[in-house]
């Protein structure tokens, strides 16, 4: 069976490729086959599942879906001092014109940053700084620190004219972060490139970051399982639609014997000190990016309140007890039959 582990996210979140089935019905009918792909974005590995009637198309068409996200990669990464969006962050009060991609994503972000509360925060980035400096050093931030990176963050200070096509940063030494927004954003990127190649059967998994196109042949979805560390893996099927997850089973920072996960909560400047697991399905994937993101610094009640703004979502979250047991919550529709595109899926 097709299968690869992906990075970062990975123990939260793995792709189970339900190929074999498919695989097999081409094979024997001779219709179009699964290639699959895989290439270095964004820091992580990014895996492309291709439907196509031969080899030749499929890789013409994964070749043109990578070098999207190469692009997308240019536009939004934090770590190259070369990307627009870094050049972006080295202006002060005067309005930048930026491309339609940093434009979209910026514009989504502050979309959620209004629906989640502050819960969901780009502009957290001197913060995420300081703490991948404390997780290094193994000493956590200075108070002083702290607040004045805080001074340098604040999404209001954002200021976006759609008609205009700029943005215009209105804090000195602001540094945007679009670790929770971007990946899910190229994912789906990545899926409509691989549509307008003549490619709509399509899977992308970028990380923790899953976008999905039409299903494979004689499939009703793309199988995908859910595996953290709070129960038994649980698998969905994906049409036409996105899921991410966000936690902290694999980056934490232990100091003086306290916790501190590198899930910063935006409203507070610190790492969240629970073990938190939040899943989110919907039909577009920045969105379920962001407030996957936006859940996962949530307890239990915020999450609830949360989530009954986004009704055309479905959640799952697994938070742990003191106790070391896991309380599991989910919205009603969790996996939803009342969406086309998304289904619950039996394990096999």
């Amino acid at each position: 069976m097709p299968h690869a582990g992906l990075p970062g996210r990975a123990a939260i979140l793995k792709c189970v490729l339900g190929l074999c089935a498919a695989l097999a019905a081409a094979a024997a009918c001779g219709c179009a086959q699964t290639y699959q792909y895989r290439q270095i974005v964004m820091g992580v590995e990014a895996e492309l599942s291709i439907v196509a009637p031969d080899e030749p198309t499929a890789r013409t068409a994964g070749a043109a879906a990578f070098s999207r996200l190469a692009t997308l990669e240019q536009c939004m990464s934090d770590y190259r001092a070369t990307s627009e969006l870094r050049r972006l962050c080295a202006t002060h009060d005067e309005p930048v014109a930026v491309s339609d991609d940093l434009l979209r994503v910026l514009l989504i972000a502050a979309v959620m940053h209004r629906r989640t509360r502050g819960a969901f925060d780009v502009s957290v980035g001197p913060l995420t700084l300081l703490w991948r400096e404390a997780r290094r050093d193994g000493v956590r931030p200075e108070l002083r620190a702290l607040a004045d990176a805080r001074r340098r963050c604040g999404a209001d200070a954002i200021l976006i004219d759609p008609e205009a096509r700029t943005v215009t940063l209105t804090k000195s030494d602001m540094r945007i972060d679009l670790g929770g927004i971007g990946k899910g954003f190229a994912a789906q990127e990545a899926v409509r490139t691989l549509a307008e190649h003549g490619c709509p059967q399509s899977l992308v998994a970028i990380a923790g970051d899953i976008a999905a196109g039409d299903p494979p042949p004689r499939r009703t979805g793309w199988r995908v399982a859910l595996e953290g560390f709070d129960v038994e893996p649980v698998v969905v099927q994906l049409v036409r639609a996105s899921i991410s997850t966000s936690g902290d089973a694999e980056q934490s920072l232990i100091i003086d014997g306290e916790r501190y996960s590198h899930l910063l909560d935006p409203r507070t400047g610190m790492g969240t000190r629970s073990r938190v697991q939040a899943t989110v399905i919907g039909p577009d994937g920045a969105t379920v990016d962001a407030l996957s993101s936006a859940l996962a610094v949530q307890d239990i009640d915020g999450a609830h309140a949360l989530t009954e703004q986004f009704p055309e979502y479905a959640a799952r979250l697994a938070q742990q007890r003191p106790d070391g047991t896991w309380r599991i919550e989910q919205t009603v529709n969790w996996p939803s039959a009342n969406w086309p595109s998304v289904q619950a899926a039996s394990r096999r």
